[in-house]
């Protein structure tokens, strides 16, 4: 049940232009970078790969075309080269590279430090609008941050979500250098970008088609891959974030954007959430991705809120009056896709544990009318914030109109626990008790208090923690989900 999942770990693909049917030339790129490029591009000629990288790729992108090859050709052959960290050091000069893009086209650099081309250099060969990024948490890479400006900088390490205490430190020594003024000890992998001159088509590439959403320059961007898509922060010449896009690189992602548009739109119909979710200001498609802009909430944190406060609790009850539907559990539609999915989980304490809780959660509830409502999905420490006294939110992928009560409370706690706290949570021990190992008993009352409503009795003691149960059930077969 824990295995995790992977997210897609080409974050400067964003950077590459659009051209349906121009091949692209990788050097030295491994299987998860190639196994994105392959979303993207009809056609991916791979050159001194990572050990069996391209079969891999071509394996899990069945309908892209990544061949390996032997040698480039010395013409213009290709609208974007990327060069990789296991490419052999000096066999790729700049000046070689350039002769094989066409005119308007782009050359990105993944490397590390010593093997970064000089400016010189890359204008001497014909190149371009060079912009270079720092790759944050070097291992991951999980975030691209941009280095032509501390203040864009700074802004960028905020769209960061923490995982790893190594990571968080990486997040910590990155602002201090920053400050310093010393941008470039943020990590040893750099991205370097550079188009080479010549005509382009200026929607070919991502900023530039924002630019055009937007009718506003986009100077810049830093890019988070997540598990769904990629989440851009987009800013202005003066280094402030103007508004955030998100992009998908797979039918899943598509439909989990498309999904946050139609919650974004209801919650602006809403008199008291309107102003504490962001607006949705553009949708389109660039080549084959779906593509939503919407604005920037102001978060503002310096470190994230680890309790759950008043303002947190305000805002889960006003959510909790959206869409309520009260029901039977086993009338609920998710019903027996959790408990398929519990069933299917293999063999181990914890799926055993996962199973146990899901069958007693059902016989304590069966029966019962049940006050299902609209949750956020992912209620989280760094998809919050305070604005004027009121908690504003980000990120509504996950939203459910007929979400467990108290799901919000449960996902909050636990990742609060792993994530922020670095404290492991054994399922079985948190099933066993589940809201005070949550630590979240006069929340769950709290809001209990709330959801009872004429066509629903007030909930024992009993009933809130199997519901509390399925929600810890639900939110770890959410996390483990491939």
């Amino acid at each position: 049940m824990l295995t995790g999942r992977r997210p897609l770990i080409a974050p400067w693909k964003v950077l590459l232009p659009v051209q349906q049917g121009a091949p692209v030339l990788t050097v030295g790129l491994g299987v998860r970078e190639l196994e994105s490029l392959g979303r993207t591009w009809d056609c991916v000629h791979c050159l001194q790969a990572e050990e069996g990288a391209v079969q891999e790729a071509a394996v899990l992108v069945p309908e892209a075309r990544i061949t390996g090859i032997e040698a480039a050709p010395r013409e213009p052959s290709y609208a974007a080269a990327v060069l990789g960290p296991h490419c052999s050091p000096g066999l790729w000069p700049v000046e070689q590279l350039a002769q094989m893009v066409f005119a308007g086209g782009t050359a990105i650099w993944t490397t590390r430090r010593l093997r970064r081309p000089s400016l010189r250099a890359l204008r001497d060969a014909g190149f371009g609008a060079v912009r270079t990024y720092a790759l944050l948490p070097p291992r991951s890479a999980k975030i691209m941050l941009p280095l032509s400006d501390p203040r864009s900088t700074r802004t960028g390490l905020k769209l960061y979500t923490p995982g790893k205490r190594r990571n968080q430190l990486a997040v910590r020594l990155a602002g201090l250098a920053t400050r310093a003024h010393c941008q470039f000890v943020l990590g040893r992998r750099m991205v370097i970008s550079a188009r080479k001159q010549g005509q382009d088509t200026q929607a070919s590439y991502l900023l530039d088609w924002l630019g055009q959403q937007l009718n506003r320059p986009i100077a810049d961007v830093t890019v988070y891959s997540g598990h769904i898509g990629r989440t851009l922060q987009l800013q202005g010449p003066d280094g402030q974030a103007v508004a955030v896009a998100k992009l998908s690189d797979t039918v899943e992602a598509e439909g989990a954007l498309l999904r946050e548009v139609g919650v974004l739109n209801t919650l602006a119909q809403n008199p008291r959430l309107h102003s504490r979710a962001p607006e949705v200001m553009a949708c389109g498609r660039w080549g084959p991705h779906f593509v939503q802009v919407q604005s920037v909430m102001p978060l503002g944190r310096q470190t994230y809120c680890r309790v759950l406060t008043r303002a947190h609790m305000d805002f889960l009850k006003d959510l909790a009056s959206m869409d309520r539907g009260p029901a039977v559990l086993g009338d609920w539609p998710q019903w027996a896709q959790l408990w398929q999915d519990a069933l299917r989980a293999p063999s181990c304490s914890e799926a055993d544990a996962a199973r146990e809780a899901v069958r007693a959660s059902h016989e304590t509830l069966q029966g019962i009318t049940l006050p299902f409502h609209r949750i956020h999905g992912d209620f989280a420490p760094w998809n919050v914030g305070l604005r004027g006294g009121q908690l504003v939110a980000v990120d509504w992928e996950y939203s459910e109109a007929d979400g467990l009560a108290f799901y919000d409370l449960v996902h909050f706690a636990v990742r609060v626990a792993r994530l922020l706290q670095g404290r492991p949570l054994s399922l079985p021990e948190v099933l066993a008790r589940p809201v005070s190992v949550l630590h979240i008993e006069e929340q769950v009352e709290d809001l209990a208090r709330c959801l009872t409503a004429a066509e629903t009795a007030p909930l024992t003691s009993n009933q809130m923690e199997a519901l509390v149960r399925l929600c810890l059930v639900k939110e770890r077969l959410q996390a483990s989900a491939p």
